[in-house]
C-alpha cells in the first residue's frame, strides 16, 4: 500500500476517494486568473467629479481675471 501511494499524485489519490460528481471537477485544470481591478468601481466617478471641480474652478479663475481686468 505505502508503494502505491508513493507512486500515485496527490491529484491520483484525490480523485480515488473523491464522490463521483467531483471526480470531473478534480480531472479539470484550473483555468489562470484573470488580473482584476483592484480599484473600487466607485473610482470612475469621483475622478469624475475631481476632473469637473478642476474646470470648474479654472473656468471661475479666468472669468474673475476678466472682470478684474
Amino acid at each position: 500500500m505505502r508503494s502505491m501511494v508513493f507512486q500515485k499524485s496527490a491529484a491520483g489519490i484525490a480523485v480515488g476517494y473523491a464522490p463521483p460528481f467531483l471526480v470531473g471537477r478534480l480531472l479539470t485544470r484550473r483555468k489562470p486568473l484573470r488580473l482584476r481591478r483592484k480599484l473600487p468601481p466607485w473610482t470612475g466617478l469621483a475622478l469624475l467629479v475631481l476632473v469637473a471641480d478642476i474646470l470648474m474652478a479654472v473656468f471661475a479663475w479666468i472669468a474673475v481675471d476678466f472682470v478684474l481686468n
